[in-house]
């Protein structure tokens, strides 16, 4: 009798273990064969092919967020919220994270972004990567006053150099229009047949249009014994996250400032905490002109940042002059948003 019930429960379990070692060497088929369509830009079949693996094993958490990459891309933004919450109904705030981040600047209506807010914010109400989204994507839709909130949350908060990287650029956009005042002081070294020191004083106007910026600039200088007003005309293209430029023109009626110039410098991101610039400037002056190329290097470091530029001197093409300058910025809470001195020393060789 023991060995009939032995023989029945040998058959009986033999069939549920081959079909479980069946089901999981097939979903991982469809999962890969996914990444493939995905990676051939495949993206419908790639997507039918999730489906499939989490219609048989629906805890498979790893294909679920590939699924909601594929829904994301493929605008399918409804679908992936829905994703989104299965998985943030299973506590995996922290393995959905990235997709969330990415769904939140994905809306194109004020709306549906406080919608989809409104059903995950609970869940990242102290996260800083979470609140600097939101408020980036409020900005998009024209809602300052709400972003600002958010923002004033965050500001006492430890942040690592890329937050506050994106932080103060938000900060930056948080007004349309912004007007500064800045004063410039140098000193020349003994060696020098320069006595007098420097002084200058700028006023300048700038209007923020969506990412870009535009600004206008006087700026008033006394030297040798003299003085003059440059104007200037700059702006900012933003092309992308990681790349924008910096254009400028200028005029000068003066006998130090150069009759006309010209700037352009692009600077590129590298993980949002080093940004690196190449470029040129164009001076014009009574007795010539001159063109020099720039390169260049930014770290951020908490509210601080050290910028370093070299470029060739006009003057003698073997001659390489390096700029070196620290700058502090304040953030203030309430309208004035932010203040900074630079500390800078220009070494000239020969």
């Amino acid at each position: 009798m023991n060995k009939f019930k032995s023989s029945i429960i040998i058959f009986v379990l033999t069939p549920i273990l081959f079909f479980a070692q069946n089901k999981e060497v097939d979903v991982d088929s469809l999962y890969n064969e996914a990444r493939q369509l995905y990676s051939a830009k495949q993206y419908d079949s790639a997507l039918s092919l999730t489906r499939d693996a989490l219609f048989l094993t629906p805890e498979y958490h790893e294909i679920r967020v590939f699924q909601i990459q594929l829904e994301q891309d493929n605008e399918q933004l409804e679908n992936a919220e829905k994703d989104i919450n299965y998985l943030l109904s299973k506590s995996n705030t922290l393995e959905v994270k990235p997709s969330v981040l990415k769904q939140i600047v994905r809306y194109t209506a004020k709306e549906k972004l406080l919608a989809f807010h409104n059903q995950v914010g609970t869940y990242y109400t102290a996260d800083v990567d979470y609140n600097l989204s939101l408020a980036e994507a409020l900005l998009s839709f024209q809602e300052s006053h709400e972003a600002k909130r958010i923002l004033d949350t965050i500001q006492t908060a430890a942040l690592t150099h890329t937050q506050n990287y994106r932080l103060q650029d938000l900060l930056k956009r948080m007004k349309a229009n912004q007007i500064g005042v800045n004063y410039e002081f140098i000193s020349f070294l003994k060696a020098y047949p320069i006595n007098k020191s420097w002084n200058g004083v700028s006023l300048d106007y700038t209007r923020f249009i969506g990412k870009h910026a535009i600004t206008a600039r006087a700026v008033y200088s006394d030297r040798f014994n003299k003085d003059g007003i440059l104007y200037e005309l700059e702006g900012y293209p933003v092309f992308s996250k990681k790349l924008y430029s910096y254009v400028s023109i200028n005029a000068s009626g003066s006998d130090f400032f150069q009759n006309f110039g010209g700037s352009l410098s692009l600077y590129y991101s590298i993980k949002n905490i080093i940004e690196m610039e190449a470029g040129f400037r164009y001076l014009e002056f009574d007795s010539g002109s001159f063109f020099t190329p720039v390169i260049g290097a930014t770290k951020y470091m908490g509210r601080f940042y050290v910028n370093g530029r070299a470029y060739i001197g006009p003057r003698e093409k073997r001659k390489i002059n390096t700029e070196l300058s620290a700058q502090h910025a304040i953030l203030f809470k309430r309208r004035w948003r932010l203040c900074f001195y630079t500390i800078g020393y220009w070494y000239f060789t020969r």
